[in-house]
């Protein structure tokens, strides 16, 4: 995936957790945008068990090996807003 599309899915406000998918099968979820760094030559993701608390550890990732994204469970799909009606 290239690094500028991912970045898009980071700052999107309000911001959507995400699921990673790598060519290997594995995935690492996105819970926060504070909980990831894109570079153009690896992307950092910072895993917890916890939700809050303080990440254990972090995996280092190639860009070029992420696949896909998909919203996770519970997140909303982003959607055109409509005008309010007055």
């Amino acid at each position: 995936m290239r690094p500028d599309k991912l970045l898009e899915h980071v700052r999107r406000q309000p911001f959507q957790p995400f699921r990673l998918f790598l060519t290997n099968g594995e995935h690492f979820d996105v819970a926060h945008p504070e909980l990831i760094v894109v570079t153009m030559r690896e992307v950092v993701v910072a895993k917890s068990t916890r939700r809050g608390a303080v990440p254990e550890s972090s995996v280092m990732i190639d860009p070029m090996h992420i696949t896909h994204l998909e919203p996770l469970n519970g997140a909303k799909k982003s959607s055109p807003r409509k005008p309010r009606k007055q």
